[in-house]
Protein backbone atom coordinates (compact mmCIF):
# COMPACT_ATOMS: atom_id res chain seq x y z
CA UNK A 1 0.00 0.00 0.00
CA UNK A 2 3.07 2.16 0.16
CA UNK A 3 3.18 2.68 -3.21
CA UNK A 4 -0.49 3.78 -3.75
CA UNK A 5 0.16 6.11 -0.77
CA UNK A 6 2.99 7.52 -2.63
CA UNK A 7 1.58 7.49 -5.98
CA UNK A 8 -2.00 8.97 -4.96
CA UNK A 9 -0.03 11.87 -2.92
CA UNK A 10 1.66 12.89 -6.18
CA UNK A 11 -1.61 12.51 -8.58
CA UNK A 12 -3.26 14.72 -5.77
CA UNK A 13 -1.33 17.48 -6.15
CA UNK A 14 -1.17 17.38 -9.95
CA UNK A 15 -4.28 17.59 -10.33
CA UNK A 16 -4.85 20.32 -7.63
CA UNK A 17 -1.72 22.43 -9.70
CA UNK A 18 -3.29 21.49 -12.99
CA UNK A 19 -6.74 23.01 -12.14
CA UNK A 20 -5.10 26.37 -10.55
CA UNK A 21 -2.89 26.85 -13.61
CA UNK A 22 -6.01 25.95 -16.64
CA UNK A 23 -8.52 25.20 -14.61
CA UNK A 24 -11.17 24.36 -17.98
CA UNK A 25 -8.52 22.34 -19.50
CA UNK A 26 -8.37 18.57 -20.87
CA UNK A 27 -5.10 18.07 -19.02
CA UNK A 28 -6.92 18.73 -15.87
CA UNK A 29 -9.87 16.25 -16.41
CA UNK A 30 -7.18 13.48 -17.17
CA UNK A 31 -5.64 14.69 -13.92
CA UNK A 32 -8.11 14.29 -11.71
CA UNK A 33 -9.29 10.80 -13.92
CA UNK A 34 -6.15 9.48 -12.86
CA UNK A 35 -6.12 9.69 -9.48
CA UNK A 36 -9.52 8.69 -9.34
CA UNK A 37 -7.97 5.43 -10.60
CA UNK A 38 -5.22 5.34 -7.85
CA UNK A 39 -7.98 5.94 -5.79
CA UNK A 40 -10.05 3.17 -6.68
CA UNK A 41 -7.43 0.90 -6.89
CA UNK A 42 -6.59 1.45 -3.50
CA UNK A 43 -9.99 1.10 -2.19
CA UNK A 44 -10.65 4.30 -1.17
CA UNK A 45 -13.90 4.93 -3.39
CA UNK A 46 -15.72 7.90 -1.75
CA UNK A 47 -12.55 9.73 -2.79
CA UNK A 48 -12.29 8.54 -5.71
CA UNK A 49 -16.22 9.03 -6.24
CA UNK A 50 -15.13 12.53 -5.65
CA UNK A 51 -12.07 12.83 -8.20
CA UNK A 52 -14.46 11.29 -10.82
CA UNK A 53 -16.91 13.71 -9.73
CA UNK A 54 -14.17 16.37 -10.62
CA UNK A 55 -13.16 15.06 -14.06
CA UNK A 56 -16.55 15.13 -15.03
CA UNK A 57 -17.45 18.82 -13.98
CA UNK A 58 -14.35 19.90 -16.05
CA UNK A 59 -14.70 17.64 -19.17
CA UNK A 60 -18.15 19.03 -19.48
CA UNK A 61 -16.78 22.64 -18.83
CA UNK A 62 -14.04 22.28 -22.12
CA UNK A 63 -14.70 24.23 -25.00
CA UNK A 64 -14.52 21.12 -27.60
CA UNK A 65 -16.44 18.70 -25.33
CA UNK A 66 -14.92 15.24 -25.12
CA UNK A 67 -17.29 12.62 -25.23
CA UNK A 68 -15.19 9.87 -24.45
CA UNK A 69 -13.89 11.36 -21.44
CA UNK A 70 -17.11 12.05 -20.21
CA UNK A 71 -18.36 8.25 -21.35
CA UNK A 72 -15.35 7.03 -19.65
CA UNK A 73 -15.63 8.60 -16.54
CA UNK A 74 -19.09 7.75 -15.99
CA UNK A 75 -18.63 4.66 -15.97
CA UNK A 76 -15.55 4.69 -13.61
CA UNK A 77 -17.97 6.70 -11.32
CA UNK A 78 -20.68 3.57 -11.81
CA UNK A 79 -17.58 1.43 -10.37
CA UNK A 80 -17.14 3.15 -7.38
Amino acid sequence: HAEYTRAIGLLERAARLSERAAPAEADTAEAWERLGVALTSAGRYDEAAEALARSLVVAEGLRTPDDGRRARVLGLLASV
